[in-house]
Order: structure tokens, then sequence, then C-alpha cells
């Protein structure tokens, strides 16, 4: 099981750098950078909650993505 971030495909949509998103939202560029390229393992609330709220998200799925093993989807 892995999650994975839509931060860098929602920026994308919107034509937003992660440099000016960090400014924007006054989240770190290195806690941005990390999250668009799925290597933080992990968050702070406040985090979450900024990036929810900037995106307007009511539910945490439209902002993060459980991708399955292999081995749990055949296991079902």
């Amino acid at each position: 099981m892995r999650l994975h971030w839509k931060l860098a495909e929602l920026l994308k949509k919107r034509r937003i750098g992660q440099r000016e998103f960090a400014k924007i939202t006054g989240l770190s560029f290195p806690t941005i950078n990390a999250l668009c390229n799925n290597k933080s393992t992990q968050w702070r609330e406040e985090t979450i909650v900024v990036l929810m709220k900037y995106f307007g998200f009511k539910k945490l799925d439209q902002l993060i993505e459980f991708i399955p093993d292999e081995s749990e989807v055949t296991a079902q």
C-alpha cells in the first residue's frame, strides 16, 4: 500500500509553480516539493488543513489517493 499525493497534478492544472504555491499558502518550499514528488512520509495536520482549505476540498481523497499493492488487490 502507498499513498499518492495529488498535489503536483492540482498545481499543474492551476498553472501554479511550487515556489509560488509555497508563498501563497505559507508552507515551506521543501514541504511542497516533497508532497509533489511523493517523498514525504509524515504529514502535519496543519499542512493538510492548509491544502484542503486552499483547494476548497471537503474529503481527503481529493488530495491523497490510496494505491494498494498488487498482492492486496489480488487477495480480494
